[in-house]
């Protein structure tokens, strides 16, 4: 009942990403009523995961439950194959990228708008209006590529399938996504834990609409990261580090996660210095094909991205407004950014103390988890398709209040609502009910688990016990 009540609103939803059009009636774009129904469906999801914590009956998963988990969300995601990007541009500069890879320009080497206006792309009269388009979508055109080059190679092979179409993205955006769904229940089964916990991905609304809907590029590096946890618990080290090499070349977070695996792999000092060699000779590999258009115009857009940026912050804005009351003689947003920068380097360095002392998987699962959500509610860019990054090990440590925010920072569209009805100052009020109620439910997570109270999170106390064992 709850898997047909979950795939009836994803249609929904996917039926009224058609009132989404570019550039058109942005005032009557029916936000509200996709928050509804958004809401709707993380409902679902919420309850169905309670009832997987309170249900301790039987030795083992039926496989008809597993396998009905996997068959709705797969479905939830290919309902959403005719569906229109809902308040997203994204996907577009994906094309861009890929049709330079195609054309054998390095996408680092000019803007799109230099490379509209100079005709690079536009050998081919008849693709002229479909050129056009795409242009006209892309998100900062002015602004040179944030993407590493394993993006630019995704982008070029979805060109390949599909030229100028987002076709073959969706395409490998759906196959990515059961490949995803297939490795946690083997990663879950290898550390023998219940299988059909895969559902908190398999189910999750923040999952569906930024992947299948808005098209994320975020999902390959989530694959890669999955794929990382395999293979370390199998023992396949150097595939580990091969994988997470890739998932950083797709989306520099992933690199965060290189010292835990280092002090996993208990080595010597010489070893783990080869292997930080490896890791990064396979980075300079990536970035071999681009290196003629110079080391600056190759991070020129990830500085612009990582200096200027802001959207939807949550500790950020806190921080920021906290040195502003100091009045000191330098840049705030600079100063602010340093400090960021400061808690999240002692928070890294507190997690790798931690797994020294303990070096096993259940505790090397948590460290990345915590040093994830660190970034994410650090960073002053706040974009829902980031918190995706925590899902690898999420599945592991089902924190209720990460849950909780899975669905909270779904508020963040409203930020576009209000911007359409030049309201948007009212949007740092649903900020502070975003990260406010977040950091509620967190605090009374903590404070239950510090009293050893029963009630929360048998699954991770199961991680423990195993991991004692």
């Amino acid at each position: 009942m709850a898997g047909l009540f979950f795939l009836g609103v994803n249609i929904k939803i996917s039926l009224l990403s058609h009132s989404f059009i570019f550039g058109v009636s942005h005032a009557q774009r029916p936000i509200i009523e996709f928050l509804v129904y958004i809401y709707l469906a993380f409902l679902v999801y919420w309850l169905v995961l309670g009832q997987l914590r309170e249900n301790r009956s039987g030795r083992g998963v039926k496989r008809f439950n597993l396998a009905w988990i996997l068959i709705i969300g797969i479905l939830a995601r290919l309902v959403y194959f005719p569906s229109q990007l809902i308040q997203e541009t994204d996907p577009y500069r994906y094309v861009w990228d890929g049709q330079m890879m195609l054309a054998k320009q390095n996408p680092y080497s000019l803007t799109p708008q230099e490379a509209y206006e100079s005709g690079l792309l536009s050998s081919d009269s008849t693709k002229q209006e479909t050129i056009q388009y795409v242009n006209e979508r892309i998100n900062h055109p002015g602004v040179k590529t944030i993407y590493p080059p394993g993006a630019q190679f995704l982008f070029g092979l979805s060109q390949m399938l599909t030229p100028w179409s987002l076709v073959g993205w969706k395409i490998m955006i759906a196959v990515t996504e059961i490949l995803i769904m297939f490795l946690m229940v083997f990663i879950l089964k290898q550390l023998r834990l219940r299988p059909d916990w895969v559902v908190l991905y398999a189910w999750s609304p923040l999952i569906i609409k930024e992947f299948s809907n808005s098209l994320h590029l975020d999902v390959f590096a989530v694959l890669f990261i999955c794929l990382m946890i395999y293979a370390f618990i199998r023992k396949y080290h150097r595939l580990a580090l091969l994988s997470l090499a890739v998932a950083t070349m797709i989306k520099w977070f992933a690199i965060v996660l290189l010292p835990f695996l280092l002090i996993m792999f208990r080595q010597s000092l010489l070893k783990n210095l080869a292997s930080v060699g490896l890791f990064a000779g396979l980075i300079m590999a990536f970035f071999f094909p681009f290196i003629n258009t110079g080391t600056g115009a190759l991070f020129e857009g990830l500085f612009r991205f990582s200096a200027g940026w802001k959207v939807n912050d949550g500790l950020f804005s806190v921080i920021t407004n906290i040195i502003q009351n100091f009045h000191l003689p330098f840049d705030t947003n600079t100063m602010s950014r340093f400090v960021v920068g400061l808690i999240f380097g002692l928070i890294v360095i507190w997690a790798c103390q931690r797994l020294l002392k303990k070096r096993t998987i259940f505790r090397y699962l948590q460290m990345s988890l915590i040093s994830l959500s660190a970034l994410f509610f650090l960073i002053p860019t706040g974009n829902p398709w980031y918190f995706t990054w925590l899902f690898p090990f999420l599945i592991v440590f089902p924190s209720r209040a990460l849950i909780a925010f899975s669905g909270l920072v779904f508020l963040y569209y409203l930020d576009f609502y209000f911007m359409y009805h030049e309201q948007r100052e009212l949007f740092q009020w649903v900020r502070l009910v975003e990260y406010g109620l977040f950091f509620i439910i967190l605090g009374l997570e903590l404070w239950i688990k510090n009293r050893q109270w029963p009630l929360l999170s048998r699954f991770t106390m199961r991680a423990v016990s195993l991991e004692r064992h």
